[in-house]
């Protein structure tokens, strides 16, 4: 519950549906009654960072509004990114679920109990999305993919002489193997190497690092540990303590950086940014990372 707001919302509506389920069931009823209890109370310390967190969003998030398309991508997330694997993956889930309502329905309408939590949460989060503040994006499913993946696996469990399911397989392997060998391909990542080399040898021992953007704070305290970093108030920082990343200091747009060397990463060339606080690009370089994408670091000086 304190790692995802999808969680969240999924964890509440399985322990109410449990609960209402148990007020026809007398034995179950004291157990349901007391898990919603004991979560609602574990609950509650997480409040004040949840309201916290809404005000930030409404105020300023960068995911766009949902459309068509990202149904689509919601689908190629889950079983691969290729069109016609993905649209018979689905038919042979359909044909899986159909049989199922046909022969073992009480089977049926467990699997849907399983789901049903994950499929609400994100109903009501793709519905904010449109009608409040966007909030959804395909990857934002992991939290609750466990209740879809379980359903698949209920449904597909109830054909005894089961060739559909060797179709499915044979219909999974390829984009596995694809995804690993793509992942594989990552694992001796030079390109990262290189840009932590770079930074070592362009900065003193105590490194001070200048931010225009969040995912830095993060990611060069991680290859840093102790460092020093500084960022503008009107850079738009949502981890609403900064201060988790280590060392960390807001500086007002009008304060004045102190005449020493920074290192500034950027995912795009930003010059403009050099021009307007009046910084010295000492030297720079750029790397092409495959994971985390483009990285532009400048050894920055004030004038």
């Amino acid at each position: 519950m304190y790692s995802h707001n999808y969680s969240i919302f999924c964890i509440f509506i399985f322990l109410w549906i449990e609960f209402f389920c148990s007020l026809f069931k007398k034995k179950a009823r004291l157990k349901s009654f007391l898990a919603l209890l004991i979560t609602l109370l574990a609950f509650i310390p997480w409040l004040n960072v949840l309201m916290g967190q809404a005000k930030a969003l409404n105020a300023n998030f960068w995911i766009d509004a949902p459309n068509l398309a990202v149904l689509f991508q919601c689908l190629y997330f889950i079983f691969g990114s290729y069109k016609f694997l993905v649209l018979g993956i689905i038919d042979v889930f359909l044909i899986f679920f159909f049989w199922g309502i046909f022969k073992q329905p009480k089977k049926v309408l467990k699997g849907l109990y399983i789901v049903l939590p994950s499929l609400l949460t994100l109903l009501f989060f793709v519905l904010w999305s449109i009608y409040k503040t966007p909030m959804f994006i395909s990857r934002y499913m992991v939290p609750v993919l466990g209740g879809i993946v379980l359903f698949l696996a209920v449904i597909c469990s109830i054909p005894k002489k089961n060739y559909l399911f060797l179709l499915l397989l044979l219909f999974l392997i390829y984009p596995f193997f694809d995804n690993y060998i793509e992942e594989f391909s990552k694992t001796n990542d030079m390109e990262t190497k290189n840009m932590i080399q770079y930074i070592e040898e362009n900065s003193s021992d105590q490194k001070i690092f200048l931010h225009i953007g969040e995912f830095s704070l993060g990611e060069m305290e991680y290859y840093f540990p102790d460092s020093e970093h500084y960022y503008y108030e009107n850079i738009p920082i949502y981890v609403t303590v900064p201060e988790i990343f280590g060392n960390v200091h807001m500086l007002s747009v009008e304060e004045e950086l102190s005449k020493q060397q920074y290192i500034l990463i950027s995912k795009i060339s930003y010059e403009y940014f050099v021009e307007e606080y009046d910084l010295q690009i000492l030297d720079s370089s750029f790397f092409d990372i495959s994971y985390q994408g483009e990285r532009y670091v400048y050894v920055l000086q004030k004038n």
